[in-house]
């Protein structure tokens, strides 16, 4: 092939190749930078939607709390209610269904019931629920009890109460004339209890109310038509009202496969935050955000969540894709254009300069064949007629013509010494070889001893490794003793606290039985004075005779109930005084107590300085261990290399051995090509 098509299709191919690596890589960039921002696009909005959703959780929410807070109200105004009062005090049946009645009609609760202070149902509404299923239900759950607890003791700081309750079938079944949605295996309600009271503040009775949220999707309805958020609440598995699934606003019939798997219910009921997770509800995927409804006590009951459809997401993610692709290929449209504007533009340019070349080079060409079509004479020269490129290499030729001729002349004379070299190397080498043999068996005996040396080093290393553990370990239980004696002295200190209290108790007890013996002194005072007037109205009875034996009869009794009361004071006194000396005894006996406490705390704190000290004395033997496991490591890791040097060493000696050999061999070669050298040196002209 000529230089002319060579530079032709050489131009041609590099230009091809260069305009299609820079539209690949260029198209590769653009790609890849579409998928990145359309990735990060879609992530950002699945952050931003989680976002809305917590919103929107707390949206639901709220609307619940304001069911909540209506059914108090009702709640709150039914038990202020001076009829409804008026009609527990007198049990009147008729009387509380009416205002129960009017209560329901403004559509905030679903059932409601009087008790009274004995949990008999007074009155209920509807009228029909049963009643035995009512009382049977009354003071199962937490705050039932509450209520029970300010009937009985007073003590509940409130006297109207909230909170969600669930129930099973039964309780369904009795509410089912004032459901209209069909009955499950459990209910979700929100309960109001409040305590009626009287006039004078005592309690009389409870009324209950509470809203029932199976299928009521009317909150819920309102999130899903002003944000378009999906929401629904759950049960133990069961739905019970939603919003936004399946075909539209509160379609729960559509929406029975709305369920939360049981991992996920487990994490979100250990969670005290929203947990958002992809929820797959028919064919359709949704970003969603749930949250654990709790009862008062603080377990969970229930678990309310807010979706919204992953498509959303995706779409807009698709929409950033497409248009990045169009981009694309409008970029790439261009690029090829341009691509094949320049492969033309470089074929003409290689046509102009492959021409200029090949006109001079012809010439020679034609020139070079007359030297070398010759007899080998080096002293021809070609002739020199410009200055441009050719010129050049002719002028070049002519110089290496030259070399050349000087080059044989040396060859010549450097046969001949290469000849005689060759046998002095052939000796050499046999030297060489000998001495290599040598090397390589005390190389031997050095890799041999260090392997030893390796193999304790890495010993050591185990070793000073297992002494770290065991220090680590043993930090580790002095950290735990040092804890066990933090504690032990805290409670100690609380021993000490309730001791002192004791100890105050007791002089309370002491300082109130002297009140009493005061109280003691006085009453046998009386007994003294009322056995005096008694002896007095014996001898004025016995002065009156006859007429005053009644009255003498009277005086005795007295002086006798006199006595004894004299004798049960003496008793009194007696044992008051054997109280407080029990009393001095106990201080004493607890002051002691709080002696050896407070001597238990000193030494316990000095045990816990102890196991401190030993802390930080075991530390510091672990930190020597790990540095001398360190030390060791890198000790082995010196010996494998300074071993892996040592094979090394005994290859190359090995190789060194090989190559002597080779070299005596290739010196004899040597030796005859000097010869056939000289032969073809003789064939040029010089």
């Amino acid at each position: 092939m000529k230089i002319k098509i060579k530079i032709l299709a050489t131009f041609c191919i590099a230009g091809a190749l260069v305009v299609s690596l820079a539209g690949s890589v260029v198209s590769w960039l653009i790609a890849k930078s579409v998928h990145e921002q359309s990735d990060q696009r879609v992530e950002q909005l699945e952050q931003e939607s989680y976002q809305e959703l917590l919103g929107h959780l707390s949206l639901a929410r709220s609307r619940l709390d304001d069911i909540e807070e209506n059914v108090l109200g009702q709640t709150t105004s039914l038990r202020s209610d001076p009829g409804l009062i008026t009609s527990v005090e007198g049990s009147k049946e008729s009387a509380l269904r009416e205002i129960l009645a009017s209560a329901f009609a403004d559509g905030w609760i679903s059932f409601a019931w009087i008790f009274d202070v004995d949990g008999a149902v007074l009155a209920t509404f509807p009228r029909n629920l049963d009643k035995g299923v009512i009382s049977r239900y009354h003071g199962q759950e937490q705050l039932d009890q509450l209520v029970k607890d300010f009937i009985h003791n007073n003590k509940t700081a409130t006297n109207v109460m909230t909170e969600m309750s669930s129930h099973d079938e039964g309780f369904l079944r009795a509410l089912a004339p004032v459901s209209t949605i069909s009955t499950g295996s459990r209910a979700l309600t929100i309960d109001a209890k409040a305590v009626v009271l009287d006039g004078f503040g005592d309690p009389i009775g409870v009324v209950v109310t509470g809203k029932l949220l199976n299928g009521y999707s009317k909150p819920l309805d309102g999130l899903y038509e002003i944000l378009g958020t999906s929401t629904a609440i759950q049960l133990g598995g069961q739905l019970i009202a939603s919003a936004g699934f399946g075909n539209g606003v509160g379609n729960v019939s559509d929406t029975g496969n709305i369920t939360v798997s049981e991992d996920l219910v487990e994490r979100i009921s250990a969670s005290e935050e929203p947990i958002n997770d992809v929820l797959t509800i028919g064919n359709t995927d949704y970003l969603s955000s749930s949250v654990t409804i709790r009862r008062l006590v603080g377990q969970p009951l229930a678990i309310l969540t807010a979706a919204i459809p992953a498509t959303r997401i995706t779409e807009k993610g698709q929409t950033v894709r497409v248009e990045g692709l169009a981009v694309q290929r409008r970029i790439q449209t261009w690029m090829l254009g341009i691509g094949a504007i320049a492969l033309l533009g470089l074929a003409a340019l290689s046509m102009v300069i492959s021409g200029s070349i090949t006109k001079s080079l012809n010439l020679a060409v034609v020139a070079m064949r007359d030297i070398a079509e010759g007899d080998g004479d080096l002293k021809q020269r070609l002739p020199v007629t410009g200055r441009d490129e050719v010129s050049q290499l002719v002028a070049s030729f002519n110089d290496f013509v030259a070399k050349i001729q000087s080059l044989i002349v040396q060859v010549g004379d450097s046969s001949n010494i290469v000849s005689d070299a060759t046998t002095m190397m052939s000796e050499e080498a046999q030297r060489n070889s000998e001495g290599v043999n040598q090397q390589r068996l005390e190389v031997e005996h050095v890799a041999t001893a260090i392997n030893q040396t390796a193999q304790a080093t890495r010993q050591m290393a185990m070793s000073a490794a297992s002494a770290a553990e065991a220090a680590k370990k043993a930090n580790q239980e002095v950290l735990v003793g040092g804890k066990t004696v933090d504690q032990t002295i805290d409670a100690i200190n609380q021993l000490e606290m309730e001791v002192e209290r004791t100890a105050e108790k007791i002089n309370r007890l002491s300082a109130n039985s002297e009140d009493i013996g005061a109280v003691i002194e006085v009453i046998n005072g009386i007994a003294d004075q009322t056995n005096l007037l008694a002896l007095n109205a014996a001898i004025e009875a016995a002065r009156a005779g006859e007429s005053g034996r009644g009255f003498a009869v009277v005086a005795d009794e007295v002086r006798s109930l006199a006595g004894r009361t004299q004798e049960a004071t003496k008793q009194i006194r007696q044992m008051i005084e054997r109280m407080q000396m029990g009393a001095m005894e106990a201080v004493r006996g607890v002051e002691e107590s709080r002696v050896k406490a407070r001597t238990t705390v000193d030494q316990a704190s000095q045990a816990g300085g102890s196991l401190r000290s030993i802390g930080r004395s075991v530390c510091g033997i672990m930190e020597q261990n790990t540095e001398i496991a360190g030390t060791a490591r890198e000790q082995g890791i010196v010996v494998d290399e300074i071993n892996s040097t040592v094979i090394k060493i005994a290859d190359f000696a090995n190789a060194t051995a090989a190559s002597t050999e080779q070299v005596a061999k290739k010196s004899n070669e040597l030796t005859q090509l000097s010869g056939k050298l000289k032969t073809l040196v003789n064939q040029f002209k010089i």
